[in-house]
């Protein structure tokens, strides 16, 4: 009978076997597994991270370009409200050329803005201002105070 009960025990697991292996800690299998998950939560989370930060990234560059955007049309606002006119719209300058495929806007504008002037005094009540696309598509705007033949040349750019 003892050797029925001896070998039950052995099937079990139970015995001075099991009390043994139970002791030593876990398997090399195991430390792998749980490695494996540990490195696939990781990635995940690392993913997810990144992820915001392009979506944030991405949300500052659409805001920047809206204000950049905001800040052009308020200066062409500005531009065309002080347009120097005449009772004779021969004089009124305003005019739009094509270029390379871009259309430009130059104005000859009559305001009291500083264009480029010495301590912050302006060159002259009148100045050219012309608006054009650069070869990126951006805005750009070129301010010459000084009313000369050269309809392109000279100024201050912006944008």
């Amino acid at each position: 009978m003892r050797r029925w009960a001896k070998s039950a025990v052995r099937r079990r697991g139970g015995g001075r076997g099991h009390a043994a292996r139970s002791r030593r800690g876990i398997t090399l299998v195991e430390l792998i597994v749980a490695l494996i998950i540990t490195a696939l939560i990781a990635a995940a989370a690392a993913a997810t991270v990144s992820q915001m930060v392009r979506s944030r990234n991405a949300a500052a560059e659409r805001r920047a370009a809206f204000q950049r955007a905001e800040r052009a049309g308020m200066y062409l606002l500005a531009d065309l409200r002080e347009i120097a006119r005449d009772a004779d719209l021969l004089y009124t300058r305003v005019m739009v050329t094509q270029t390379g495929g871009n259309s430009e806007i130059l104005m000859l504008v009559r305001g009291e803005r500083t264009v480029r002037g010495i301590d912050g005094v302006p060159e002259g009540g009148d100045f050219e201002v012309q608006y054009r696309l650069d070869p990126q598509g951006r805005l750009m705007r070129r301010i010459d105070p000084a009313l000369d033949e050269a309809i392109d040349g000279g100024g201050v750019c912006g944008f």
